[in-house]
């Protein structure tokens, strides 16, 4: 498999991460969590060896993933059924005005 250029991350080489202020780095191509550490010469992704299995391009990571995804909708659906829920809507849908371009 083609994996590109070498990157920051070793497993997918990808560049591009979530960066948190507590210094928790998440690839945003595989999903493997760890942190971002200088070196000299640049900077190092370092990450625990059980990240592989989180990895989203791997079978074990497509797996984790797809459970994720279930268990956050699943959350979503529930919240959606609650009065506070709806409130925030009505409250967004009243600040939120739609525009549409003036046609000549």
């Amino acid at each position: 498999m083609y994996l590109g250029d070498p990157g920051l991350c070793p497993h997918c080489h990808s560049r591009n991460f979530f960066v948190e202020t507590s210094g928790k780095a998440i690839c945003e191509v595989c999903g493997i969590e760890g942190e971002l550490k200088p070196v000299t010469g640049g900077i190092e992704f370092v990450f625990p060896k059980d990240q592989y299995e989180h990895a989203h391009n791997t079978v074990p990571g497509k797996l984790k993933h797809m459970d994720d995804i279930y268990h956050m909708e699943s959350e979503l659906a529930e919240q959606k059924k609650t009065p506070e829920f709806r409130a925030r809507v009505e409250k967004y849908k009243a600040f939120i005005q739609g525009t549409k371009p003036v046609r000549e």
